[in-house]
């Protein structure tokens, strides 16, 4: 299954990056306020590690070797002391798998806007060498946006 991992790859291409998450592990969207991408609160540049809680600017797709189900556990435990009701950790887990598999797997992406854009508010800042042939028309037109 494909979904979003901190990485330190690219980390410091722009000056307003930063990256509080361990390498590898597991990203999921956060609360946005209704700053600028570069704003002084991070929240429309970032992700965050679902067992750290610290949040990184770089990510990358991957694909790792659990179920939906086991996703959405670990999203759980993260989510739910929190506050965060079981539709949203639902909702969460899809919109995160969703917009992995827009991209090719080992892609290098940032975020640069509101989840609430076409594509996640994710581009890409360095492609990947693996080729994804199977993505959809629209998967396709979003990852080269």
């Amino acid at each position: 299954m494909k979904v979003l991992v901190a990485t330190k790859e690219t980390q410091g291409q722009r000056a307003s990056d930063f990256s509080f998450v361990p390498e590898g592990e597991l990203l999921s969207f956060v609360i946005e306020c209704d700053l600028e991408a570069d704003g002084s609160c991070g929240c429309m540049r970032s992700m965050a590690g679902i067992e750290c809680h610290g949040c990184t600017t770089t990510l990358k797709v991957a694909e790792v070797a659990m179920t939906v189900a086991q996703f959405q556990e670990k999203l759980r435990a993260c989510l739910l002391p929190v506050g965060f009701s079981e539709d949203h950790i639902c909702l969460q887990a899809d919109v995160i798998r969703e917009a992995a598999a827009c991209f090719p797997t080992g892609a290098i992406l940032e975020k640069r806007r509101s989840i609430e854009a076409a594509n996640f508010g994710l581009r890409i800042r360095r492609r990947s060498t693996i080729t994804h042939p199977g993505r959809s028309r629209i998967c396709r037109r979003l990852a080269e946006d």
